[in-house]
């Protein structure tokens, strides 16, 4: 009984919910239990983040309490509270003014909030972005003193080659003649804007294509990832 109910349940509610979810976008019909369906998915999204918080709030103290990578794991949690703290400020502030149904459809930051995106966050953002030049740079050069065979030095080349022309075609080079800047932000538009954007579609193409063959091993009980 206990194997029935830890292999056969579970597996029966995912193929139930599965061919319910796509047969909701061929029957017109079951459009408004779709939006349930996802509304369902999203308390379902929001219990999974709570549970989330908890296991974070464990790991973290546990390390701080066994002095095991304890300085991390206090800025990560003095963080957490932190951000949490203004954002209950934030909703304070906002339930004075808004009804509480209509900000939670709205969901908009208040200005606390938004303050710490705007100086906080975004500049660290935008710090390690600008690191990611220097990173490349590194690998490439790392790649070309690993590699002896032919294909990988080539291949290592065409990554050097590559992140030297999409940088110098984002850079305001006014020095030098328009000729040359001209043809750096052709190569690097059509680097960003064909090649990658062809491979960034290909991989999407593969994920879909994944997502759909590990539904359809679950829909015939081929595997059973809820009950492992």
């Amino acid at each position: 009984m206990k194997r029935f109910v830890a292999a056969v349940i579970p597996s029966a509610i995912t193929i139930f919910f599965l061919a319910v979810t796509l047969l909701t976008y061929i029957v017109p019909g079951l459009s408004d239990f779709r939006a349930r369906l996802v509304e369902l998915a999203v308390i379902v999204a929001a219990s999974a983040m709570l549970l989330g918080v908890v296991n974070l709030l464990h790991v973290h103290g546990t390390n701080i309490l066994r002095r095991r990578g304890w300085f991390y794991s206090l800025v990560l949690l003095l963080s957490f509270v932190g951000v949490l703290l203004v954002a209950l400020f934030d909703l304070v502030l906002s339930l004075n003014r808004v009804p509480a149904a209509t900000l939670a459809q709205q969901a908009t930051s208040g200005t606390a909030m938004t303050l710490v995106y705007q100086y906080i966050l975004i500049p660290i953002q935008a710090s390690l972005t600008a690191l990611l030049p220097f990173f490349l740079a590194f690998a490439a050069f790392r790649t070309l003193r690993m590699r002896r065979t032919v294909g990988s030095t080539l291949g290592a080349v065409v990554f050097l080659v590559t992140a030297m022309v999409v940088l110098l075609g984002q850079l305001p080079l006014s020095n030098l003649p328009p000729l040359v800047s001209d043809n750096l932000r052709a190569a690097r538009d059509a680097i960003i804007g064909v090649w990658a954007m062809a491979g960034m579609r290909g991989i999407l193409l593969g994920v879909a294509l994944g997502i759909v063959a590990t539904a359809l091993r679950v829909l015939v009980l081929a595997d059973r990832p809820s009950s492992d």
